[in-house]
Formats: C-alpha cells, structure tokens, sequence
C-alpha cells in the first residue's frame, strides 16, 4: 500500500504544476517578444520616437528581411505592427502586375496595379494614386490627404526616386518609391494597415 502512494505522489507532481510551469512559459515568451528580443530588434520598440506621426506610425519604415516570404524576387517582411506589407516589387514586360492588398502582393484577376511601359495603372479598381510632389518621404497621413486630394487610376510617367502616393481597394494607404526604371521597374513599397 505504501508503494500505491509514493507512485501518487511522483505522478502528480508535474500534473499539478504543469498548468503553472505552461503560464509561465507563456508569459516569458510574451514579455520576450514585447521587448523585441524575439523580433530580432537590437532594442525595445520607442512608442515616443519623434520620428512617428499622431497615429503611431513611423514616417520612415525598415524592413527586414526573411528567407520564407518570396515576393517580385524580394523577401521582406515589415518591422511596424502598423505595416500591412513592405518590401521591394519588380514590374516586367512579363508581369501581370500585383494587388496589393493581398498579402504578400500578388496577381489577381481582374483587380491589380501594374507598370507598364513607363505608366502605373489601376485595373479593376485595385487602387488610387498620385505623385508626392513635396520634399521629404511621405508618411501615411501625407499619403492620405495627398491621394483624397488628387487620386486618379493611371500615372505617366513613371519617374525613378518619385515618391507615388495611394490607397488600396480596401482602403489601406501605400507609398511606392520608384528605385529603377531601365528594364524591370524596381519599386519599394509600403503598405500600411
């Protein structure tokens, strides 16, 4: 009878911490991930970085990039919790173009954005958009009032180091940077949720 009891109690030792030992663990790997240690960020998101706008978005957004996420031969994946999607599209005569609302940014049938020859065009009214045309990188906000004020469907030219402002049919804002235009058109985006 002895023997029955010392069983007991090696056996229930781990049942009766296991929920504790389980809530700890998660709450290690939370506080880990809100300090960025997870993340791969050398420091602490800065909720009070100067650099961000009212709505907690920074002006200037940093990807990353990651070996499981292949999109227009580019691997990102965003850094901001504000971000949808951010990473580098390239535009060919063979392309059939991307939407952008899809994540990551691929052809859909019959609502995409492409570039073409030296025009951006919205087709299936996949988008909105026009050129920034003050100083500086736009930020979400600039993006908003800047294509509520002069959004159209179809942008030409296509000029390298233009700042091209939009909203998605969905809604979200982008702001697409045109990096190169000789051959394949290379363009940095930022989509924002």
């Amino acid at each position: 009878m002895d023997d029955d009891a010392d069983d007991r109690k090696a056996r229930s030792g781990w049942g009766e911490l296991g929920p504790k030992w389980i809530t700890a663990v998660a709450t290690l790997i939370t506080a880990l991930a809100g300090t960025g240690f997870i993340l791969g960020r050398s420091t602490a998101p800065d909720r009070g970085d100067p650099g961000r706008g009212p709505d907690d978005t920074a002006t200037v957004t940093v990807t990353e990039n990651a070996p499981d996420e292949q999109v227009g031969g580019e691997t990102s994946t965003p850094t901001d919790p504000a971000v949808h999607w951010a990473g580098e599209l390239t535009f060919d005569s063979n392309a059939k173009g991307y939407n952008l609302d899809v994540l990551p940014p691929t052809h859909t049938a019959g609502r995409y954005v492409e570039i073409f020859i030296d025009a951006l065009e919205s087709h299936g009214d996949a988008a909105t958009f026009t050129v920034w045309k003050s100083a500086g990188v736009p930020g979400k906000d600039d993006c908003a009032a800047a294509v509520a004020d002069e959004g159209v469907s179809r942008i030409n030219p296509v000029v390298e180091n233009n700042h091209i402002c939009g909203r998605t049919y969905e809604g979200r804002i982008f702001r697409m940077t045109i990096v190169a235009t000789s051959g394949e058109t290379q363009v940095d985006v930022v989509v924002w949720k």
